[in-house]
C-alpha cells in the first residue's frame, strides 16, 4: 500500500493530511516520491477511511471495515458496539450449557431406564 493510495482511501487532499499528521510538505512529497513511508502513517490514513489496520497474524483484521456506526467483516457482516460487547456473556453462557448438557449425559448413564429388567433371580423378583 502506498502513501498516495492510503490518502486516497481516506479521501482526504495533500494539504488536510499535511495538517492533520502536522508533516511538512517536503515530508509528504517525500513519502509520495519514494514510497518509503512509515507504517503507522499508512495505518492511520486507513482506518481514516474505514478500514481496519493489519496488526499481526494472530489478529488479522484485513478485509474488515468499519463506516456508518458498523464494524463490516470480510464477507459483509455488520455488527454494532453492542454485538462485539455481547461476545464474552455469550462465550461465557455457551461454556455453562456445555456443562450442563455433560453432567445431564453422565447422570443419564447411572440411572436407570424405564424398561423393568428382567429378574435373573428370585430375589430380585421380590418387589414389595
Amino acid at each position: 500500500m502506498t502513501f498516495t493510495d492510503a490518502r486516497h482511501i481516506a479521501r482526504m487532499t495533500r494539504l488536510e493530511v499535511m495538517d492533520y499528521l502536522q508533516i511538512s510538505k517536503s515530508t509528504l512529497l517525500r513519502y509520495e516520491k519514494t514510497g518509503r513511508t512509515p507504517k503507522a502513517v499508512i495505518e492511520c490514513l486507513l482506518m481514516i477511511g474505514g478500514q481496519c489496520p493489519t496488526f499481526s497474524m494472530r489478529n488479522d483484521f484485513s478485509g474488515w471495515h468499519f463506516g456508518s456506526g458498523f464494524l463490516y467483516s470480510p464477507e459483509g457482516d455488520r455488527f454494532t458496539s453492542g454485538d462485539v460487547r455481547s461476545l464474552k456473556p455469550l462465550r461465557h453462557l455457551v461454556k455453562e450449557l456445555e456443562l450442563s448438557q455433560a453432567s445431564k449425559k453422565q447422570v443419564s448413564k447411572e440411572t436407570p431406564s424405564n424398561v423393568i429388567q428382567f429378574p435373573f433371580s428370585r430375589e430380585a423378583a421380590k418387589i414389595a
